[in-house]
């Protein structure tokens, strides 16, 4: 199984068939992050990810945040934050120093998905006066 991933190590897609020497060739040329799984017939990619130290899949680790009133902490660094509210995106933002902190013009429930390479995505809901 081919492993195609981005520059972060997320997967984006897998392929099984062609063999090694005929994939190799043909990702090469389109200039595609790939690996090849011997051997392996499915790979779930929320679950997994490709440790670019390594160059080894892995699975995702949780997400240890903590959560205090409106502002969300330990979150890991270049998490991506989309922040909803009333299932309407309201903002998109890339969070590298660990913490986000909502603020809330008029009282509302607010969801926010967390997305990082190497972590399992994180939903919080957070409700603000």
């Amino acid at each position: 199984m081919f492993v195609i991933y981005d520059d972060t190590g997320s997967i984006l897609s897998t392929i099984a068939g062609p063999g090694l020497e005929y994939g190799r060739d043909y990702l090469d040329k389109e200039g595609k992050r790939w690996l090849f799984l011997e051997g392996v017939t499915s790979l779930d990619p929320l679950q997994n990810y490709v440790d670019l130290a390594d160059g080894k899949v892995k699975p995702r680790r949780p997400m240890h945040l903590v959560i205090d009133g409106a502002t969300i902490s330990n979150i890991p660094p270049g998490s991506v934050a989309l922040i909803s509210v009333c299932s309407q995106l309201q903002a998109s933002e890339t969070i590298d120093d660990g913490e986000l902190e909502l603020e809330a013009e008029t009282p509302a429930s607010y969801r926010v998905l967390l997305t990082c390479a190497g972590y399992l995505p994180a939903e919080i809901e957070i409700d603000l006066p």
